[in-house]
This record gives structure tokens, sequence and C-alpha cells, in this order.
């Protein structure tokens, strides 16, 4: 029969038929009724999941690359910076007056401060994202500093609406 051969036929109503043997919404056999609770079971496992990812705040990562040899860069935490908490970005490759930065991952997250060392002499701090996601700025970037800071992510730069640039 064409019925049987069909997952989900069912009649117009399958709802007001007393006989549950016919309804397709009802499972027959054990298996089925295990298929379900698995669906189930997955379906609630994959909203926990997001609710918890969701729920969670974003920490900075800032993970430097190794392309810049000895001159790497080094992330510090816990600096007090212009009166408050923040992670220091320092080292990098002096050219001129120009201080490159290359890091495989770069994110500021909600409430975090980060801020780029400006050592004597530096004008331009240019800061390169090697990794393959975006850098999402929640918090505060800034530079310890007077020079220019730019930020190039291939995969793009989303600010936050709590975001905050602190350069002069």
């Amino acid at each position: 029969m064409e019925r049987d051969r069909i997952p989900f036929a069912h009649k117009a109503n399958p709802l007001s038929s007393s006989d549950d043997s016919t309804n397709p919404l009802i499972p027959s056999r054990p298996r089925e009724t295990i298929s379900l609770m698995q669906l189930g079971l997955l379906g609630l496992l994959e909203v926990s999941s997001l609710c918890l990812l969701l729920a969670s705040p974003t920490l900075a990562q800032i993970t430097p690359d190794s392309t810049l040899g000895d001159e790497n860069s080094q992330v510090t935490p816990n600096q007090t910076i212009r009166g408050a908490a923040a992670d220091l970005i320092e080292g990098g490759a002096i050219r001129d007056s120009n201080l490159f930065h290359s890091l495989i991952e770069f994110n500021v997250g909600n409430g975090q401060r980060v801020y780029f060392a400006n050592p004597d002499g530096i004008t331009n701090i240019l800061t390169r994202v090697t990794g393959s996601t975006l850098s999402q700025i929640l918090g505060t970037l800034g530079v310890n500093g007077s020079a220019n800071l730019f930020l190039l992510n291939p995969n793009g730069i989303a600010f936050g609406s709590n975001a905050r640039l602190e350069v002069v």
C-alpha cells in the first residue's frame, strides 16, 4: 500500500481517531519509541549546549604565532593600565618607527581591557591576525601611548555594542 511506504502519510486529521494503531504520530514498535527518545535527547543536548555557549562570558583570546621568530609578541595579563586591570601586549618586531605583531587569534571579551605597549620612538603598531576566525572586540582595545593602531584580519573584525577604542 502507498500508505505503508510514506513514513509520515496520515489521514486528514490523525488526532481525531481514537484508533492509535493507524495514527503515524504514535509509534507502533518499541524500536521507533527508542529512536524518538534518542532524537529528543539529542535535541535537548543541542539546545543545552547552545544555551551554555550563549551564557558563558567571552574571554580575551590573544594567541601569538611564531612567524616573527625571537621577536614574537607576549601577552601579560592583569597589568594596571590607566587605573584598571588589563592585558598588555608587548614584544613584537620593531622596524624603524613601526612595531609589528603577528597573532593566530585576537579577541577582546565583554568587559575586558587589552592594550598594546607603545615603546619609545614607535609611531605605528601594525597587528595582523593569521588564524581562520574573525576577531571580536567586545570590550576595550587600546594603545598604552600615542601610536596609531592598525588591526588587520582577512576574516573580519566585529565590534560589539560595548566595544571601546582607547587610542590617542
